[in-house]
């Protein structure tokens, strides 16, 4: 065990000595007994028994015990019952000897599974970056504080695969600490911010008949009288404040319950019958028709199409000017030049040689092409009659609406506007569109009501400043009387008139009242109505249930009007119809109960495609795991036959 090493001296003749001298020499791992290993690990461990002491009492157990043992399991039986007596002595005694008897070799092998797992936690993509969530950064400053516990030093932790920097470090320490996002405070949950949203909200919002839960109250809703985006753009203060996304996360969070209109009450019948029955009707005859002309020629309608989608023409935005103008192009499609209207201008009209010999077009068709475009024709011109009346009646209503609005902001100096209506057994709306003659046959509670909202320029207002409008509501609780009064005036033709006007007469006394009629309130010219008061019968309850008289309002089937068939509003149309110039080129918009209802449809269609995807990821999932077992079940099956 010994080694022979000569050494010359630095600097020596050619006769000088050489020392030589005996050094210890290490032996190997496999060279070294069981006993100086043990002596090894006593001397790692901090044991004070010698190696001589070890030795004897391992030979003391060695010969009373385990020497005596027959078999190999026999041994093994011995030393596990006295591996578990010595456990119930000192604690941890099992494991210490599993990893002495497993060696070096082991203890590597679980060294390199640890830091493959470390490297692994450290390598999280959700982890990464210096900017995280809160849930994010809260899960990664716990994995800190779990490494800081098992190391010294962010060197040494980094030497194991986990990275970590000397800021995390330092966090690291106080694990149970608050993460806080960083960056500057966010606006939403400020009580300025939220009392600013709320006043620009309610200057822009009506309270509803409807009831929701913020957080554990029930509330009032009010009804939004806008978009969400009309009201940040609307509001100077909230604009220059917030940005349009913070907007909407106050409104999510704290104001739940300003939401958007989802009822149309008190809706007036000829309005739900145009957008119910007219225009859903003249929208399948249109499709019809065009169908069977494209059968016959297929390229029937591409000159039209072209023009519609450069005028940004379509039936939804414009229906009474496509319906009017596709009629005309129908009636003037088998000309051989264009109408005079229509000369040097962009509107396909006179199209004949698309049917001519020689262009293609089959010769026999020609016959059957004519009579379709003929009764295409008729079924138009008198859906067109019908069509025209009816959005006569809508933009009338909506030119009064902007009408009373001015009026109402703003009345002239010196002069009160008193707006009044009486209603007559109202009850809560029930559905999203309902039109005044709708009954609902339950037993819900009706009250008639009467409301007035009184604005005037009193000494105080300015030309641009009017004071503030006085409402007043009364429960009309008054009985029915037994005689009425009947206004009667044999000069209006009309069945309904827009706007009359009175004054009193200074010649016939203040009892007698000259009325005017104005047909709409911005016509300056009205004329005077002849009048008489003639006393009449009380007029039977209007509500006769569900098959009465009311039934008549809203039961009636659509008819199309002929060449010489005129009906209330079509007569009305023809005597107004130059008091709206332009009323064909307006264009339409949805009303608010369906655009919710698109919404609703839009959302549901969203969530049955996320259901539909968990599906086909869970089938997905099922077939891998499925194609992945028998795979190992046939490696299983090959490696048993081959060995």
């Amino acid at each position: 065990n010994t080694s022979v090493v000569a050494e010359a001296p630095a600097e020596r003749g050619r006769d000088g000595p050489v020392q030589i001298s005996l050094v210890p020499r290490k032996r190997t791992a496999a060279e070294t007994g069981p006993e100086e290993e043990l002596e090894k690990s006593a001397k790692v461990t901090g044991l004070t028994v010698g190696r001589k002491t070890l030795k004897r009492r391992a030979d003391a157990a060695w010969d009373t015990s385990v020497s005596k043992c027959s078999s190999a399991e026999e041994a093994a039986e011995v030393l596990k019952r006295l591996l578990a007596r010595a456990e119930k002595e000192w604690p941890g005694v099992t494991s210490a000897v599993s990893q002495a008897a497993a060696g070096p070799a082991a203890m590597s092998s679980d060294c390199d599974r640890c830091k493959r797992l470390l490297t692994g936690l450290s390598n999280l993509a959700p982890l990464q970056g210096d900017k995280l969530s809160v849930p994010y950064a809260s899960v990664r400053r716990h994995l800190d504080g779990l490494v800081r516990q098992e190391f010294t030093s962010s060197q040494q932790a980094n030497e194991q695969g986990y990275s970590i920097g000397r800021a995390r470090w330092a966090a690291a320490a106080n694990p149970e600490e608050p993460v806080h996002p960083g960056g500057r405070p966010s606006m939403v949950n400020k009580a300025s911010v939220i009392a600013m949203v709320k006043k620009a909200l309610d200057e822009r919002s009506q309270p509803s008949s409807n009831i929701c839960k913020k957080d554990a109250e029930w509330v009032v809703a009010h009804s939004l009288t806008d978009t969400k985006t009309e009201k940040y753009n609307s509001s100077a203060d909230v604009h220059m404040a917030m940005s349009e996304s913070t907007f909407m996360r106050v409104l999510k969070q704290h104001r739940t319950e300003y939401k958007r209109p989802r009822a149309v009450s008190d809706y007036r019948q000829h309005c739900s019958d145009l957008d119910t029955k007219v225009l859903p009707a003249i929208r399948s005859l249109l499709q019809e028709h065009r169908a069977a002309l494209e059968g016959l020629m297929p390229s029937y309608f591409a000159a039209f199409d072209t023009h519609a989608a450069q005028a940004d023409l379509s039936f939804e935005t414009q229906p009474g000017l496509y319906v009017k103008e596709i009629e005309h192009y129908i009636a003037r499609h088998c000309e051989s030049r264009p109408c005079a209207k229509h000369a040097g201008s962009n509107f396909p009209c006179g199209l004949l040689s698309l049917r001519k010999r020689g262009s293609g077009f089959c010769q026999r068709y020609r016959l059957d092409l004519h009579e379709n475009e003929a009764a295409a024709g008729h079924v138009l011109r008198s859906h067109l009659k019908l069509l025209l009346a009816y959005l006569h009646h809508r933009n009338a209503k909506d030119l009064q609406h902007a009408a009373l609005t001015d009026l109402l902001e703003c009345p002239p100096v010196g002069t009160a506007v008193l707006l009044s209506d009486h209603k007559e057994l109202e009850t809560i709306p029930q559905s999203w569109r309902e039109t005044g003659d709708m009954f609902f046959a339950q037993a819900r509670q009706e009250l008639s009501i009467w409301g007035a909202l009184l604005v005037e320029h009193d000494q105080g207002s300015t030309a641009t400043n009017p004071s503030g409008p006085r409402v007043e509501v009364f429960y009309d609780d008054s009985p029915i009387p037994d005689s009425a009064l009947v206004l009667s005036m044999p000069d209006v033709k009309i069945t309904r008139t827009y706007c009359f006007s009175s004054q009193a007469s200074r010649l016939r006394g203040p009892e007698y009242v000259r009325i005017f009629n104005h047909g709409f309130s911005t016509k300056p010219t009205a004329t005077e109505l002849s009048w008489s008061v003639k006393a009449g019968q009380v007029p039977e309850a209007w509500r006769k249930g569900f098959w009465g008289s009311s039934s008549k309002a809203w039961s009636k089937q659509i008819k199309p009007l002929g060449p010489s068939e005129e009906n209330s509003l079509s007569r009305r149309y023809l005597e107004q119809k130059d008091l709206l110039p332009g009323a064909l080129e307006r264009r339409q918009t949805l009303l608010p109960d369906l655009q919710e209802e698109i919404r609703v449809r839009e959302k549901r269609a969203h969530k049955a495609k996320k259901r539909a995807a968990a599906r086909l990821e869970a089938l997905k999932n099922k077939r891998e795991a499925a194609a992945s077992s028998s795979s190992s079940e046939t490696s299983d099956s090959s490696s048993s036959s081959s060995s």
